[in-house]
């Protein structure tokens, strides 16, 4: 009996040494509507066009209103902004941000063991936010075979073992390489599955962005334990709707955007310069529908005036041929005429005079 009870008291602490790592191993579930909230916060705070990586070292359940607290030593008007300019890393006190460089991306900079060192200081009851604007590519950032280059060894070995809360945030999907060919959807969802099984698990990585007609949200890339849609397929109006979102500009100010604001403009200047005088191509092509419209109209007004003088001279020349098939009358006979008939009329008035005169007798 003895030596049982001193076998399970020796057990003990093997199962909570098991038990702590296993807790170890994985991050807690998220709060979305929370975490929405701050990567709405972080992203106004900087405003980074393009490619970038950010990683924020933020006390559990702050409220995301005060966020300017946590992050009132690393500003973006100033050092961070000056620090990426001049394509170095910027490591402060609650974030360390990064920009691609060459060949190397943002995120294998961030997530660094060097960079992370002061985070990694202040780790215990906070949470881990790692914001990509792009998701993050299987060729390097989560190809295992890429020694160099993947941050999966720098999750598994510079995140996972001090932080129990975190997020790994993007808001665009990665699927226009400058180089190389164009990843397909089942890569896209191998890389996030990768990406998951380093500990941040699935569930806890998400998307944030402003879809179309709708408000910036977090989604979830695990859907019934698979990949969520949401976290592989872009859209053009999804990704202009978030980038004006985070930037506080009106949509139309990217290059894509301009192109098509130009052709929009064009369209415009077309439609005004058909109404003004000037000729372009457009302004000849439509003179010479107008001129052959005039033309067509005119056509029809000399037929219809052709028509008509013709209608009258045929019928003068019927009236004409009339009046030579009936005698010519002179002003004898038209005087000779009215006398019969008034003789003719005189007889009538008679007779009807003495018919009537019998009747009545």
């Amino acid at each position: 009996m003895n030596r049982l009870l001193e076998t399970k008291m020796n057990l003990l602490p093997w199962m909570t040494l098991v038990f702590l790592l296993s807790a170890g191993s994985s991050f807690a579930d998220v709060d979305v509507n929370w975490l929405t909230r701050i990567v709405i916060a972080i992203r106004k705070e900087y405003r980074i066009e393009g490619q970038f990586c950010l990683a924020a070292n933020i006390p559990l359940n702050h409220d995301p209103n005060r966020l300017n607290e946590v992050l009132q030593n690393d500003r973006y008007s100033g050092n961070v902004e000056d620090t990426l300019s001049d394509g170095d890393v910027y490591t402060g006190s609650s974030v360390v941000v990064a920009k691609p460089a060459g060949a190397v991306h943002a995120e294998p900079q961030v997530l660094s063991r060097k960079n992370l060192q002061q985070l990694i200081r202040h780790s215990e009851n906070h949470f881990l936010l790692i914001y990509s604007y792009l998701s993050a590519c299987g060729g390097k950032c989560t190809n295992p075979d890429n020694r160099k280059y993947n941050i999966l060894k720098d999750i598994e070995n510079n995140v996972i073992p001090y932080w129990i809360d975190g997020a790994f945030v993007f808001t665009k999907v990665f699927d226009k390489p400058k180089n190389g060919p164009v990843p397909t959807k089942e890569e896209l969802e191998q890389s996030l599955i990768r990406l998951g099984n380093t500990g941040f698990l699935l569930r806890n990585i998400f998307r944030c962005y402003k879809p179309q007609n709708l408000e910036f949200q977090c989604y979830s890339c695990s859907s019934h334990r698979k990949v969520a849609k949401v976290c592989v397929e872009n859209t053009q109006e999804r990704s202009r709707s978030a980038d004006s979102f985070f930037s506080g500009k009106r949509p139309g100010i990217n290059q894509s955007d301009s192109s098509s604001g130009k052709k929009r403009s064009r369209s415009a200047d077309s439609i005004i310069s058909r109404k003004s005088p000037r000729m372009n191509q457009s302004d000849s092509s439509s003179s010479s529908r107008s001129s052959s419209s005039s033309s067509r109209s005119s056509n029809r007004s000399s037929n219809r005036s052709s028509n008509r003088s013709s209608s009258r001279s045929s019928s003068r020349s019927a009236d004409s041929i009339i009046s030579r098939k009936r005698p010519r009358m002179n002003q004898s006979d038209s005087n000779s005429r009215s006398r019969s008939r008034s003789s003719i009329s005189s007889s009538r008035s008679g007779s009807r005079s003495r018919s009537t005169s019998s009747t009545h007798g």
